[in-house]
């Protein structure tokens, strides 16, 4: 089968309310009652597209998505982060409800690899219409002919025809049980210090008799091979990052992805980041209250590179960062218009004031600014604040900003932008 292109969503936008009810995290897909939202998208859902959040008479807080066709496009799709394990020749259920006014909601599966990368599609005839809520089952047959690849699918939603669109909500899908995971680590997690929480942060791929903590993956259709750490059950009201260090110093040949399974269900893995070349990979926050699933680490090489020795971390992350310009995409025209805002999201249960260490970095590496500022932060609250640096001149830069604690690093990011004119 071929590669398929990625999925295109036009206009999606989550209002309230439907009947159903608030999903656990044990069902796949994770979110598929589009409850869990962040920062205006719902979580373990994929498209390219404007998310917008409303409020038409709203019931409980409860939420369902509204996928609407381009003007002049059909065939926008929403597509799981998620995917199930499954054995070709096996049937899959998917169960959902939709209203459409004009008809052509689409309900099918992505077909995928052992981690999730798309192979083919199989899809149902559009719906009907329907004014109110409909609630459909489906049945799958998963292709026997499909190749040793394929492995897992993903659910696909879309519109066909470019009429009114559709409202979405309590996806679910069912197949038969057959991956066995192996017994989880369950690391002890010190949050504020950051523990490794890999019980072997050390890969070699050349180690003939394997690696401990490690498990080797063939990438479909190459001779190239991938590495899954054992999963390690962690509690998924914290976010984690995964880094990893080359000891050659070549940060390029490789990317690093994280996914979460069910412990209840393995072959039903929830929530899969996209691959990052040469990391850091991020996990966001996925529960609210303290709930566990089963984080799995993984390489992929970089086509045509070999993969080397690789020092690798898992750690909790405290605190999340993120730093966003006054100016669109980062660009300033002046170096007195430069200002940039930081978030700091304290993930814990602890009153904390770090230590925020702000610098700038020109082109050359050179520093352009700098300031400390102490930062007061409540357990599980934020802090915004402007910087706004004292710039001379045009050019490329990029902020780092670190937060230190009582000597712990709890969390550092950087963003570039650049002043176009003096």
């Amino acid at each position: 089968m071929t590669k398929l292109a990625a999925f295109i969503v036009a206009f999606v936008m989550l209002v309230a309310p439907t009947t159903g009810a608030a999903y656990p995290l044990s069902v796949f897909p994770f979110n598929g009652g589009f409850e869990r939202v962040e920062s205006n998208q719902p979580q373990g859902w994929e498209a390219t597209g404007t998310w917008l959040m409303g409020a038409v008479a709203p019931c409980e807080g409860r939420k369902f998505v509204y996928l609407a066709p381009a003007v002049a496009r059909t065939g926008d799709r929403l597509v799981s982060q998620g995917y199930r394990l499954v054995k070709p020749g096996s049937t899959v259920f998917l169960t959902a409800s939709y209203q459409s006014s004009t008809g052509g909601a689409l309900f099918g599966l992505v077909l995928c690899d052992g981690l999730g990368q798309p192979l083919g599609e199989i899809l149902a005839a559009p719906q009907p219409a329907a004014p109110t809520w409909r609630q459909v089952a489906l049945s799958f047959p998963v292709p026997a002919c499909a190749g040793d690849d394929l492995a897992a699918v993903r659910i696909m939603l879309g519109v066909s025809g470019a009429d009114k669109g559709a409202d979405f909500d309590d996806i679910s899908l069912t197949a038969p049980q057959h991956v066995v995971c192996p017994t989880p680590h369950r690391p002890t997690l010190d949050v504020l210090r950051r523990r490794n929480l890999l019980p072997n942060p050390t890969l070699i791929p050349d180690a003939s008799d394997g690696v401990y903590g490690w498990n080797r993956l063939i990438v479909p259709d190459t001779t190239e091979t991938a590495w899954t750490s054992v999963p390690l059950s962690l509690d998924l009201a914290l976010p984690y990052g995964l880094t990893a260090e080359a000891t050659d110093g070549t940060q390029d040949g490789f990317s690093l992805l994280l996914r979460v399974r069910d412990p209840l269900d393995p072959a039903s893995v929830w929530l899969q980041t996209p691959p990052v070349t040469g990391g850091p990979a991020r996990l966001p926050r996925l529960a609210r209250e303290p709930e566990r699933g089963l984080v799995e680490a993984a390489i992929l090489p970089v086509a045509g590179q070999a993969l080397g020795q690789l020092e690798l971390a898992l750690r909790p992350e405290p605190i999340s960062l993120s730093i966003r310009p006054v100016a669109m995409a980062g660009e300033f025209t002046r170096p007195q218009d430069v200002q940039l805002f930081v978030s700091a999201i304290n993930n814990t249960d602890t009153d904390l004031s770090p230590m925020a260490y702000l610098k700038i970095l020109d082109a050359d590496g050179q520093q352009a600014a700098y300031e400390p500022r102490r930062v007061r932060l409540g357990p599980h609250s934020a802090a915004y604040f402007p910087y706004k640096p004292t710039l001379t001149r045009a050019g490329k830069y990029v902020m780092l900003t670190r937060l230190m604690y009582e000597g712990q690093d709890l969390g550092f990011i950087t963003f570039p932008f650049e002043v176009t004119g003096g």
